[in-house]
């Protein structure tokens, strides 16, 4: 079977002498080197028919068909944009495979600094780059270095509610300040682990605060109740006075090392609790949500497996300046250290004192 050739305007002259001469399609196929599909197409463009006597006789017009072919050409929409700009392509294609950026990032980031990033092409949809990656544009992006492969559309299963109550403040006791879609109370976090592989007892404690979603990363030694309230005591006795301004409450899910809240919540540096703690029910991360998406940051440098006592922490910090400086498409491009700082300005709080 011939593989699909291009006709020029040669083989169409030749196509209206041979068809006119009365030959088959098959026999022009072969004359001329091309597929038969090639030929009925051609053919289909470039019959018309003219009088000859008393009748109509069908006839192929080279003219007519080269014609068409122009037209359609001249309607297929301009060529790809980013051809235009080699600058943009090496940028897209940095920040995605090193960077580790998604290509909505990429765009929020040019969007935000213009005068830093400026580029002759502009493209305004992550969807034209996912395209560009498919139709292997770039010289070494491929889908396999985007951060999260694009899921399907999936009808969205209703919420179960888990009756068995949460050891300690259950998330349902939560202040209606907490609760609310728009989160406009700042001080309130989410808290889980990420756990090391290989039989590594360490872990990262993940702290999101819930209106600005920004992130605190901490180094466990062992993945324990005990290793999380001596990592709030650092924490505390960073921060200091500002500690109880920032920290309002913390909800976590049901795992093993939360479950001592008595230690976690006790202050250290005053009397009482440092913050309130809620639970959030078995089996349900959709109510830590913002909590989950950091997680999820993590493993883009740590994959499943890493040994987080090889990890120094030096190296865990950067990774939380990487996840601040985020940008964010629910806050315009902005990243949650924007945001977190806007809050602290509002408390009086200078940032350049706090350890993160």
């Amino acid at each position: 079977m011939k593989k699909y050739k291009m006709i020029t305007y040669a083989d169409r002259i030749k196509i209206e002498v041979l068809y006119n001469k009365g030959y088959k399609p098959e026999e022009i196929a072969e004359d001329i080197d091309a597929s038969l599909s090639n030929i009925y197409k051609e053919l289909k463009a470039g019959i018309y028919y003219k009088r000859k006597g008393d009748r109509e006789v069908k006839s192929y017009s080279a003219y007519i068909a080269e014609e068409k072919h122009n037209f359609n050409k001249s309607n297929r929409g301009p060529g790809l944009k980013i051809a235009n700009d080699i600058n943009l392509a090496n940028f897209i294609e940095k920040q995605i495979c090193d960077e580790k950026l998604s290509p909505e990032a990429v765009l929020l980031k040019i969007k935000r600094n213009p005068q830093k990033y400026k580029f002759n092409v502009t493209i305004k949809s992550n969807n034209t780059i996912y395209s560009y990656i498919d139709k292997k544009i770039f010289l070494n992006l491929e889908r396999k270095h985007l951060p999260v492969a694009r899921k399907k559309k999936t009808k969205r299963k209703s919420i179960v509610i888990h009756r068995k109550p949460p050891e300690g403040y259950s998330i349902e006791k939560r202040d209606e300040c907490v609760d609310i879609k728009e989160r406009i109370e700042f001080g309130h976090f989410e808290g889980d682990t990420v756990v090391s592989g290989g039989g590594d007892k360490s872990a990262i404690l993940v702290l999101t605060e819930r209106k600005t979603r920004f992130p605190i990363f901490l180094k466990l030694k062992r993945n324990t109740t005990e290793e999380v309230a001596r990592a709030f005591d650092r924490l505390e006795r960073s921060f200091g006075g500002s500690f109880y301004k920032i920290f309002k409450s913390i909800t976590f899910d049901n795992g093993s090392e939360f479950k001592g809240y008595e230690g976690i919540e006790k202050a250290k540096r005053r009397k009482g609790i440092r913050f309130k703690i809620y639970y959030a029910h078995p089996s349900s991360p959709h109510e830590r949500g913002s909590n989950e998406n950091n997680n999820r940051f993590i493993r883009r440098w740590f994959p499943k497996g890493t040994k987080f006592k090889d990890v120094l922490n030096k190296r865990i910090f950067e990774l939380q300046q990487w996840v601040s400086e985020y940008p964010r498409k629910m806050f315009d491009g902005r990243s949650s250290k924007d945001l977190f700082l806007d809050e602290l300005i509002n408390l009086n709080i200078n940032f350049s004192k706090l350890a993160i």
